[in-house]
């Protein structure tokens, strides 16, 4: 259809034309325009109903992933509290751990640092393990515990101190830990004049200067041993033997069920120290009888100090030499047995016989 005013294609049902705003129909109702009328509101109102649905779906299905949305974050947030929470909760027997070995640690570093053997350690180790045992680590700030029915920036907070203490208490071990080590090496490692040895053992009857391994030319050895617990002559395998006659009879100088044997200096001489080195004269109890039987024998030995000459003096024994001379130049053990009369049973030094300290 044309607009009869300016000429312009018009759709069929037009009312007015779309250039000129000429009116091409009349407005008046008519079958095929309530027709019309009738189609457009039906298909106004459908339109509308499917908005309305899509609008439904729309708020159910964003009300849904808000469901899931939070019921996924909630079981995440719960994963992640209960793994920290699984934290905090071995932090505790292993905070108790620590504390235990700290606890048996200070006890033995005060018996060190009173121990007269610290005497000849410098001053300033000394002075560093007084320091390291008497410094209080943290035990008033104790590790927190953590619960389940805290928030996990709660356990998380708790952790993260519970990681300071153990830190600390750590620290506190290794420095301990050090301070004793360097002074047991320097007790160890010290190279004591016989006046200095003497002075311990014979006066003090404190024996950790003889400390060591002392073995005999066959590869036998024997340990001495001298610790707060006590002082012992210790067997290392193979197993130490003596002759103890002219027959040669061979007797162990551990009884067969004795891991160590006690020893004392108690019939040693005591006098000042004397002018040049000598023998230093140790007995032990030991319940094992050699083959020749009689009611007791006791282990016997000389602690020989570098450098001490081989005299008879004021000793157990009648000292006999088999044309194989000691080493007088080294420490040495020589050891022997008691039956009852040590005039008949002579000790015999040689290079071979004798342990020598390593």
């Amino acid at each position: 259809m044309e607009c009869k005013n300016c000429g312009a294609e018009l759709a069929d049902n037009a009312l007015f034309c779309s250039s000129c705003g000429y009116q091409v129909r009349s407005t008046t109702s008519s079958p095929e325009n309530d027709e019309n009328s009738q189609t457009i509101v039906a298909s106004t109102e459908a339109l509308q109903r499917r908005k309305k649905i899509g609008i439904a779906i729309a708020f159910v299905v964003a009300v849904i992933f808000a469901i899931g949305g939070s019921t996924g974050y909630w079981l995440w947030y719960q994963a992640q509290k209960n793994q920290a929470l699984s934290i905090c909760m071995e932090q505790s027997p292993a905070f108790e751990k620590l504390k235990n070995k700290a606890d048996e640690m200070i006890p033995e570093a005060e018996v060190l640092y009173y121990s007269d053997a610290t005497e000849i350690v410098d001053s300033d180790l000394v002075e560093t393990l007084y320091k390291n045992y008497t410094t209080s680590y943290d035990t008033k700030r104790d590790i927190k515990q953590c619960f389940p029915n805290m928030s996990k920036s709660e356990i998380d907070k708790n952790i993260l101190l519970n990681k300071s203490i153990e830190e600390s208490l750590n620290k506190y071990i290794a420095n301990l830990s050090s301070s004793m080590k360097n002074v047991k090496d320097a007790i160890t490692n010290h190279e004591y004049t016989f006046g200095e040895l003497w002075n311990t053992v014979v006066e003090r009857h404190r024996y950790y200067p003889m400390n060591g391994k002392y073995c005999r030319h066959d590869g036998a050895c024997v340990v001495i041993e001298s610790t707060d617990q006590g002082d012992s002559l210790l067997p290392v395998s193979p197993m130490a033997t003596i002759s103890v006659d002219e027959d040669s009879t061979v007797w162990n100088i551990f009884a067969d069920d004795e891991t160590s044997l006690p020893f004392s200096t108690s019939y040693q001489s005591v006098m000042p120290t004397p002018s040049e080195a000598e023998w230093i004269d140790c007995e032990g109890l030991n319940p094992d009888e050699p083959t020749s039987a009689a009611d007791m024998y006791n282990t016997f030995f000389i602690y020989s100090f570098a450098g001490t000459p081989i005299s008879d003096g004021d000793h157990f024994w009648d000292i006999t030499d088999n044309g194989n001379p000691v080493d007088t130049s080294k420490t040495y053990l020589a050891i022997t047995y008691y039956a009852g009369d040590f005039s008949e049973d002579p000790i015999e030094i040689s290079d071979d016989t004798v342990f020598y300290k390593q």
